[in-house]
């Protein structure tokens, strides 16, 4: 069943000729860019710790949506439709 298979992707890709060597090389490459991805972003760059803690308490019930949202400067429209820049803590 395995080796069926082998061979079968191997046929395929002999039946693709020349064009499945640069497609090969882009395949390989896009998951090796997405691996080193995976493993090198850090946490505290997509989410900050101050954004964190003040959801937190925001779902905890200690800060009220005004509270949490005058601690955040919000630039380029509504909340969630531009970049937020914090403002609050350090």
């Amino acid at each position: 069943m395995m080796m069926n298979l082998i061979k079968d992707c191997i046929t395929f890709f002999q039946a693709g000729g020349v064009f499945m060597y640069p497609l090969a090389a882009c395949s390989v490459l896009l998951i090796a860019a997405v691996i080193y991805r995976m493993f090198n972003m850090k946490k505290s760059l997509i989410c900050p710790v101050v954004l964190t803690r003040a959801v937190e308490q925001y779902t905890r019930g200690a800060v009220g949506r005004t509270e949490l949202e005058s601690g955040f400067g919000f630039r380029g429209g509504p909340p969630g439709a531009g970049c937020v820049e914090c403002t609050a803590g350090g």
